[in-house]
């Protein structure tokens, strides 16, 4: 059931409330949910040379959990994990300057 992305608004929601927050486990599920939703071919028109991290879903779910937490402790989290993709999903849902976190993100590929 939670492959299937059943019940993950409310799962992120428990991530996110705990204290402290587990987000990293929250962004994590998105990013495998994203995947999975990618690898059944349930893309929905969407270019599949694309990233996973860019369907529908994904970005709902980020944004999501951005109304429980804050947009650059997501961003961070995501960093901290090395997880560049994830960390450029999450800047492109916030209101944060892709004059700033782009050159930040290819320098550190």
């Amino acid at each position: 059931i939670i492959s299937s992305g059943h019940f993950l608004f409310p799962i992120l929601s428990t991530f996110a409330k705990e204290s402290p927050p587990k987000l990293e486990e929250a962004l994590t599920m998105i990013k495998n949910s994203a995947f999975d939703q990618f690898a059944s071919g349930d893309t929905a028109g969407m270019n599949t040379k694309r990233s996973p991290l860019l369907l529908e879903k994904a970005q709902n779910s980020i944004q999501y959990l951005a109304f429980l937490a804050n947009y650059e402790l997501l961003f961070d989290t995501a960093l901290g994990m090395y997880d560049f993709d994830l960390a450029k999903a999450v800047a492109r849902n916030s209101q944060m300057d892709p004059k700033v976190y782009l050159p930040m993100l290819k320098r550190w590929r």
